[in-house]
């Protein structure tokens, strides 16, 4: 999909999309439950969270998203731009609705990568998946490799602190601190023009 058929669609429709996308996560995390439910016999530590893993996991997370700010500025648009749809979905979602979205993105695939599919099928594996599946990356290696290593990054801190809420902490901040960051750079480029 291009950048104009992007603006075609409404914002309504891209949150959509968005919600979508992670129900699709969701059920086949309910899917891989139903057929083991013993996946889930470790959950109650999961979420264990205490100070020191929080600071760890919001500095480290809010480090990681400030070099991809950085990075994006010194990065050809062409390496990073993927196909606009980021840009796009920020667009559609209010400064208030970004922190919502951005939970239901974090604890859906985080479940799913970290708390599911790394336990079946090794850490390796869950990140190389976690990065398979930003699909729209497939194309831009600089894209994919970050995808990568940001999957390597989450099942570290899940492998680490025994913490799902490290994870999806550490995914959540990433996303809303890019997305609030994203949202305010295009409505500034829009301001100039």
């Amino acid at each position: 999909m291009d950048k104009a058929s992007l603006d075609q669609i409404s914002d309504r429709d891209m949150r959509k999309t968005l919600y979508l996308s992670q129900g699709i996560i969701i059920g086949l995390s309910a899917l891989i439950v139903f057929i083991n439910p013993g996946l889930l016999r470790d959950f109650p530590g999961w979420t264990k969270m205490n100070f020191p893993i929080f600071l760890l996991t919001c500095g480290t997370s809010t480090g990681i998203a400030a070099l991809q700010i950085l990075l994006d500025r010194w990065i050809p648009d062409q390496w990073t731009d993927d196909g606009g749809i980021n840009v796009r979905m920020f667009q559609a979602l209010s400064y208030f609705h970004i922190p919502i979205a951005m939970a239901v993105v974090a604890v859906a695939e985080e479940f799913l990568f970290r708390g599911l599919l790394q336990p079946m099928l090794g850490y390796p594996a869950a990140s190389i998946l976690f990065a398979l599946v930003h699909t729209r990356y497939l194309k831009k290696p600089l894209l994919l490799i970050s995808a990568l290593l940001l999957g390597f990054y989450l099942g570290a801190l899940f492998l680490v602190f025994h913490s799902l809420a490290a994870s999806i902490l550490a995914h959540y901040t990433m996303n809303v601190l890019l997305g609030i960051v994203q949202k305010h750079h295009d409505e500034h480029s829009r301001k100039r023009l």
